[in-house]
């Protein structure tokens, strides 16, 4: 039932920064919050359960491999940029 009204108070609620429209997607984090907790009070096959769990940490680790990998790319492409500032004379034009 309060998913429900979560649900329902999400679409209801204005969506735009004039208004604080942040409160609709903390409103839609709060469905995920009731869907977790409707799913820890709700019996389920142990075989069920342990297929969840792996199916949940597999995703969770290539979704972190992935980000690791990007961010070790961007890491390189930030040190390159920092070093080409270092390589900057003191009197270029943004110090004019």
């Amino acid at each position: 039932m309060s998913g429900i009204l979560m649900l329902v108070a999400y679409f209801a609620l204005p969506d735009s920064d004039a208004t604080a429209g942040f409160v609709s997607v903390r409103i839609c984090l709060f469905i995920f919050l009731s869907v977790i907790c409707w799913m820890i009070y709700h019996t389920s096959p142990k075989v069920l359960q342990v297929l969840c769990v792996i199916v949940v940490l597999y995703a969770t680790y290539q979704l972190n491999s992935y980000y690791r990998i990007s961010a070790s790319e961007r890491t390189e492409m930030a040190e390159n940029c920092y070093e080409l500032g270092q390589s900057l004379p003191v009197t270029a034009w943004y110090y004019r």
